[in-house]
């Protein structure tokens, strides 16, 4: 058994080696990290992997702007565009102060489901 993104799984599930019982998708990226609760009462949560690239902090804006353009190039070639969602991939990219928000918004997220359930290193 595993729990893993479809990324990693749907290549074994195409060619028939393992068989897929449970698939969940958030609806949208603002369901990752929402806290659900079930019928018993017990916290669920929603998550997604992203990916994202950065860079060290003390990099020159303008490097940070030429690899933001070179990648973006790659993201919108059809061929490109296409096998990521064959893989189920969603490709939303952004500009590099928008995934500086996103990511800043992922860690106070997440600080608060460790935070609120009191988990600890070697739980």
């Amino acid at each position: 058994m595993a729990i893993a993104t479809v990324f990693v799984t749907n290549p074994h599930v195409q060619s028939g080696k393992v068989r897929a019982w449970v698939s969940h998708r958030p609806t949208d990226a603002a369901d990752a990290g929402r806290e659900v609760r079930s019928r018993s009462g017990r916290a669920h949560y929603s998550a997604v992997a992203w990916w994202g690239v950065i860079a060290p902090g003390k990099t020159p804006p303008p490097i940070i702007n030429r690899i933001y353009e070179e990648i973006n190039k790659v993201l919108k070639d059809p061929a490109v565009a296409q096998q990521l969602s064959l893989q189920g991939m969603d490709l939303i990219g952004g500009k590099p102060a928008e995934f500086d928000k996103f990511l800043k918004s992922e860690i106070d997220r997440w600080s608060k489901v460790v935070r609120d359930n009191k988990i600890a290193l070697g739980d």
